[in-house]
């Protein structure tokens, strides 16, 4: 490398995309976890459609805009970077949401009445199998994209979709450029 070079290189600004990703990839994800098992706690009707396209949207973008404060991107560039930071939680929020379903209600689909027939301890009670059947999935989406496509009928694989739009696309929403040369979210 020319000593031109190494002097460009050395008056460069950083951009804090890395702290950005670093720190942004490891929350979104327990967030999305989080978010994904609470959805079965409590039988609520759609509570796991609010978690997953409200609630974890909202949370993320609260923390990718405290990640922000320091980062100077441009708007693209930030944008590329919230959707590879957004789609680990997003597919893990799937993962879990689907080693709910198969943990505890196991293979068949299931609807509104099973819910309301399970109890708050069974599904506690049943967070190891939850635990690994998400990180089954995980590591196997053709295992995650069978079992998806077999809850079809009852709407799972809809709410999946919506939540992996929503997780990603939502954040997206709110970057905007500030009057200075960085980026605000």
């Amino acid at each position: 490398m020319s000593k031109k070079g190494m002097q460009k290189d050395k008056h460069r600004e950083r951009t804090g995309a890395l702290f950005f990703l670093l720190a942004g990839i490891p929350a979104l994800a327990v967030v999305s976890a989080l978010f994904a098992f609470a959805g079965f706690l409590l039988f609520i009707p759609y509570l796991n459609l609010v978690s997953a396209v409200v609630l974890t949207p909202a949370v993320s973008v609260l923390l990718l805009r405290l990640f922000s404060q320091n980062a100077r991107m441009e708007p693209v560039f930030a944008r590329a970077l919230t959707a590879v930071a957004s789609l680990p939680g997003a597919y893990l929020h799937i993962c879990v949401m689907a080693g709910v379903l198969s943990g505890v209600f196991g293979a068949s689909p299931v609807g509104v009445e099973e819910m309301r027939d399970i109890e708050l301890m069974e599904i506690l009670k049943a967070a190891v199998t939850v635990l690994g059947n998400a990180a089954h999935y995980l590591v196997s989406p053709g295992l995650l994209w069978q079992d998806v496509t077999a809850w079809g009928g009852e709407g799972w694989h809809i709410l999946m979709a919506a939540a992996l739009s929503a997780q990603i696309g939502l954040p997206q929403m709110f970057i905007r450029k500030r009057p200075g040369p960085d980026l605000q979210l």
